[in-house]
């Protein structure tokens, strides 16, 4: 959804159990900053969402998908899109509850911490060495022996999801 919405190249990424790692270039209309923090609100949103902390919302705050509703300034964008995100977010909702269902597990609830660290990519080998870094990470938080097995990765997972 963000990166339909805020346009920007995804090249890489790793979903850690207490961290996420990126490697994207923003487009011309939204920074960096915009772009996590589009990531961050709508991801932890819906982590908790799915992990049924629907009450445990920041006053003002609701606990679903922000898409949905009458006036909401995504619907600006394209109501095909919309609803075409919103389909896909509620397939991926069910399918995830099935499988905390069936494992019989439970979540914490979520919250990243303040801030981000960012790095400009230099050339082409600086490039290499941070995505190398992204795919290797879960071996090296020892999530797995070895990094191709990992499923929260670019590497295995979305692979229609990553700007070549």
């Amino acid at each position: 959804m963000a990166k339909k919405l805020k346009r920007f190249l995804l090249y890489g990424f790793v979903i850690m159990p207490e961290h996420v790692h990126l490697l994207i270039h923003p487009g011309e209309e939204y920074n960096i900053s915009k772009v996590m923090q589009f990531i961050k609100r709508h991801f932890s949103r819906a982590m908790n969402y799915i992990n049924g902390h629907k009450n445990r919302f920041p006053e003002g705050d609701i606990g679903q998908c922000r898409l949905r509703g009458g006036g909401d300034r995504f619907q600006k964008i394209n109501g095909s899109l919309v609803q075409d995100l919103i389909r896909q977010f509620d397939e991926y909702v069910e399918k995830i509850k099935i499988k905390i269902q069936a494992n019989n597990e439970t979540f914490p609830f979520f919250r990243w911490q303040k801030s981000f660290h960012d790095h400009i990519i230099r050339h082409q080998h600086d490039f290499d060495h941070h995505l190398n870094y992204i795919l290797i990470n879960p071996v090296k938080h020892h999530v797995c022996e070895d990094w191709r097995d990992y499923p929260w990765s670019s590497w295995q997972a979305h692979a229609d999801l990553i700007d070549r």
